[in-house]
């Protein structure tokens, strides 16, 4: 046995054939989904990495340029920076983690 427990009547014939496979089907169908989402949100986490680097690069830019700025623009660009970092962080665990339920399947 290999532990599998039977939530039907087992009735030797068609319809457990056919309760198998619709069962089967229907898992098949929500793998397929939830690939499809996993992709689309792949696919907008990378997006938001991408925006998220131009923005940082941008930021460094500024910092490094403009000489004038002042020491509160200085701290609220850094403040930036830092957030903009933090997102990135967590942008790429929410990636690790998708892949790795991908994995799983």
């Amino acid at each position: 046995s290999s532990g599998i427990k039977a939530e039907w009547p087992l009735r030797p014939g068609k319809n457990d054939f056919e309760y198998v496979l619709r069962e089967r089907n229907e898992l098949d169908n929500r793998v397929k989904h939830d690939k499809q989402v996993h992709l689309q949100r792949l696919a907008s986490l990378k997006e938001q990495i991408h925006i998220a680097r131009l923005s940082f690069a941008v930021l460094v830019e500024m910092l490094q340029d403009d000489t004038s700025l002042d020491n509160e623009k200085r701290e609220e660009l850094l403040r930036q920076l830092a957030e903009i970092d933090s997102q990135l962080g967590a942008l790429q665990r929410e990636i690790l983690d998708i892949e790795r339920m991908e994995a799983e399947n």
